[in-house]
């Protein structure tokens, strides 16, 4: 009895942190980041500007945002999970959170390289290698939290939550929570101090809309989540928050989608977008209403008698349709056109 006692005392206590919380404090703020990311991915399968190198990481920015708030969301809600759901879902939003934290870093390190060269064709050749890095590593990290019992299926809480030891070291929380921030974050402070002694001379003679976009991805991902792992390495060394406070810190966190969406939402290449959809629409508009037009009248006309002044007003009103000149040496040139072909038109319907 005594050393089961002991064994008892020795054993550590168990508490279990909430990965995938029903908590509507984290649920509103993910679906918004969710909704502002699909947009912004749907706004671009649309769009008909060029996918070049900003925009590819752009997108890569959004698909890491959509891949981590998606098990967010679809794991918010009280409902009956398993084990095997809870790894899933786990994979699949690290993969997508260190991806979109990578993605940040690497326009950090596109900043230094247009302000160094000033030349913004240098980020072209450097895509592959952020590529490499910001899908290539959260693969394996998505790999290797898929291999351990890093999450677990509480059933009373209807959540995903990671189990941790009172007065342990979470080593495994550190290498796959903690570790890829600190990398982005590390690489994006030095990237931007690099940058800074090439910025000022570089906007003296570009824009500042381009440098601005690279400058903020990285700050939004500093902003969002510095604060709530700071309160997480607080914790270990013995100084907890509140866990209200924790809670909140994580929420603010989850706005990072909405945020990246608002960035690109008035950044210049939306603005481009937005412009070039709007032209398409009003020249598809006037089209179809040209085109009911058009079949209105030759309806008319199929059904015209033998009266020479109806005919001839319906010829009038078909060739001010088919007109419809951009200038006025264009509208003389084709109206003369017009105006010898259309008589053989009127003479089979007579």
């Amino acid at each position: 009895m005594e050393s089961f006692a002991l064994l008892n005392a020795s054993t550590p206590e168990v508490v279990d942190m909430p990965i995938f919380t029903i908590e509507p404090i984290i649920l509103v703020p993910s679906f918004l980041s969710l909704l502002a990311s699909l947009i912004v991915i749907i706004f671009n399968c649309f769009s008909p500007l060029n996918m070049d190198a900003f925009r590819k990481m752009v997108f890569g920015v959004f698909i890491g945002d959509i891949l981590f708030y998606i098990p967010k969301v679809t794991a918010g809600f009280p409902y009956t999970k398993s084990g095997l759901f809870c790894d899933i879902v786990e994979a699949i939003a690290l993969f997508g959170g260190i991806s979109s934290f990578f993605w940040a870093a690497s326009f950090a390190s596109a900043l230094y390289k247009v302000v160094k060269h000033e030349n913004s064709q240098v980020v072209e050749q450097a895509f592959k290698y952020y590529f490499l890095f910001s899908v290539g590593l959260p693969i394996l990290f998505a790999i290797g939290v898929s291999l351990i019992d890093f999450v677990k299926y509480d059933p009373d809480t209807f959540s995903c939550v990671h189990p941790t030891y009172v007065g342990e070291v979470d080593y495994s929380f550190i290498f796959f929570a903690d570790v890829p921030l600190v990398i982005a974050s590390g690489l994006s402070i030095i990237w931007y101090i690099m940058a800074s002694v090439h910025i000022r001379k570089y906007l003296a003679k570009a824009g500042k809309s381009e440098v601005v976009t690279l400058l903020l991805y990285p700050a939004i991902m500093l902003v969002c989540w510095i604060p709530v792992r700071t309160a997480h390495i607080l914790t270990l060394c013995g100084f907890a928050p509140s866990q209200s406070l924790v809670v909140k810190l994580q929420a603010w966190g989850h706005l990072q989608g909405l945020f990246d969406a608002l960035v690109y939402g008035g950044s210049k290449s939306a603005i481009k977008v937005l412009c070039n959809f709007r032209n398409c629409c009003k020249k598809s508009e006037a089209a179809k209403s040209k085109a009911q037009e058009m079949k209105r009248t030759a309806s008319k006309m199929s059904k015209a008698s033998d009266d020479s002044e109806e005919v001839e007003s319906l010829q009038q009103t078909l060739k001010r349709r088919l007109l419809a000149p951009n200038s006025a040496k264009s509208s003389e040139s084709i109206g003369r056109s017009q105006l010898h072909s259309t008589p053989h038109i009127f003479a089979t319907v007579n």
